[in-house]
């Protein structure tokens, strides 16, 4: 990545899903990385209902709470960024590499619990969105044509890892992002 001195700004990545994960989830193989992350979410929206989970809340109050999510992710440009943790939290999933719950501001994103990246019920538990990510703490800096926002305002998704298993997630990352 790139780093300015003093300037303390990052910059989100840029995640590829693949064709064939776009057309698992019924997705054109044109579709945006945004259509892509609101796919997922509605997903496991569905299953973590009929898991039980959002008991008693009607449909449109998750329907205004994804909306209000996706403006903020549309403002701050982190579709990238929540795909990535998405992808690396379900191929530990998948490698049975035992995780944390999510901690921190994360836990209050409904699209992060959907997604699975968190597994806490942000609904139930009142937690609040804007603690996870606010529009007006990222000012974003455009430099060369490339968007970069103040490292101390971006989201921050602290993942945990099995112990022993933490350098399998780490060659993962760097054989698929590097």
């Amino acid at each position: 990545g790139y780093e300015f001195s003093n300037l303390g700004l990052v910059r989100f990545p840029r995640v590829e899903i693949s064709a064939e994960e776009r057309a698992k989830l019924g997705l054109k193989s044109d579709s945006t990385n945004r259509e892509v992350l609101k796919t997922l979410a509605w997903k496991g929206y569905k299953e973590r209902r009929v898991k039980g989970w959002f008991k008693g809340v009607p449909e449109s109050e998750i329907v205004e709470r994804f909306k209000t999510e996706f403006a903020t992710f549309d403002k701050t440009g982190v579709h990238d960024y929540l795909l990535l943790v998405w992808d690396i939290n379900k191929w530990a999933d998948e490698q049975n590499i035992v995780r944390g719950w999510g901690r921190g501001s994360a836990g209050g994103s409904l699209t992060n619990a959907c997604l699975g990246i968190t597994k806490v019920d942000p609904i139930r538990h009142k937690l609040n969105f804007p603690r996870f990510i606010s529009e007006a703490r990222m000012k974003p800096v455009i430099k060369d044509g490339v968007t970069y926002v103040d490292g101390k305002s971006a989201p921050d998704i602290d993942c945990d890892y099995q112990y022993g298993r933490r350098a399998e997630v780490v060659r993962y990352v760097e054989t698929k992002y590097a």
